[in-house]
């Protein structure tokens, strides 16, 4: 029973993954778009790769299918590919609203996510795996996924986090001050003497 739930995650996951590939592939230009989009399709890519191996795996017999680890990270990686290709849906076909702002409502659904955070777990998931021994691939992909999760980790946020409140695309020195206590600043070269009492002279 297990080795069944196992093959038809494997399969589900794999057909997300396609038409993700398919819509992402349909983009032809990803001007105004973060660089994540640029660089979505090699991940994708990669994903799709790795996963048709572990099936082709899973046929052969070389996979524990009674390994909680690997079900437990199937489910994981169903799920956020799933929501990786519902962002694609949004984005991906021409319309009169911009891609951007598709794409900004997509990701600020309940429980969606960035699309480079989404890639980043995904990838982060199958390495585990990869490391712990529970499934096998190349050493041309185990060094792809390193590289990839590096290049994903460094990326700058997608879309601005809400919680901020700040956005700062010009010139010049922004200041902010969130909490209960004094901002102080000084950008002459004199010195700032900061206190509550202050007595200057003898």
């Amino acid at each position: 029973m297990v080795g069944i739930n196992i093959e038809t995650l494997l399969s589900d996951t794999l057909g997300s993954v396609k038409n993700t590939a398919e819509l992402c592939g349909s983009i032809h230009s990803t001007e105004g778009l973060a660089p994540i989009f640029q660089e979505a399709p090699q991940c994708i890519d990669l994903l799709q790769q790795i996963l048709q191996s572990v099936q082709d795996q899973l046929a052969a017999g070389a996979l524990d299918t009674d390994d909680d680890d690997l079900s437990d990270s199937l489910k994981t990686t169903k799920k956020e590919v799933k929501h990786l290709e519902s962002i694609y849906r949004d984005i991906a076909p021409e319309g009169a609203t911009s891609r951007v702002d598709r794409y900004q409502a997509a990701v600020r659904k309940p429980g969606m996510d960035r699309v480079e955070v989404l890639l980043l777990r995904l990838l982060e998931v199958l390495n585990d795996l990869v490391e712990d021994g529970v499934i096998k691939t190349t050493a041309e992909h185990t060094k792809a996924l390193s590289d990839a999760i590096d290049k994903l980790s460094a990326m700058e946020p997608s879309v601005p986090d809400e919680k901020s409140g700040f956005h700062h695309s010009g010139s010049g020195d922004m200041y902010n001050n969130t909490g209960l206590g004094t901002q102080n600043i000084n950008k002459g070269r004199g010195t700032q003497n900061i206190a509550k009492t202050m007595r200057i002279g003898k």
